[in-house]
């Protein structure tokens, strides 16, 4: 985890263009990882759980994207047609 950090640690304040996107994969994996460190936990377990649960909403997320996008009303900007 130290090594983790400290690679994340040197692109969100390396200045680059990509560091706020660091910033932000960092904060997911803390939010990954923080409840796998409880006394009764299993790490891979968890690990595993919580990813597949993250793809599940990303794949409804898409989902309804898809589905608003198809029957979302279509806005005709050259009357003339």
């Amino acid at each position: 985890m130290l090594l983790t950090t400290l690679f994340f640690a040197q692109n969100i304040f390396s200045g680059k263009p990509k560091s706020k996107y660091y910033a932000s994969a960092f904060m997911a994996l803390l939010i990954l990882v923080n409840g796998s460190f409880a006394e009764d936990a299993s790490l891979s377990e968890l690990l595993i759980q919580r990813v597949l649960l993250i793809m599940l909403a990303i794949a409804y997320i898409i989902a309804a994207l898809k589905m608003l996008g198809s029957y979302w009303p279509v806005i005709n900007k050259n009357p003339n047609i």
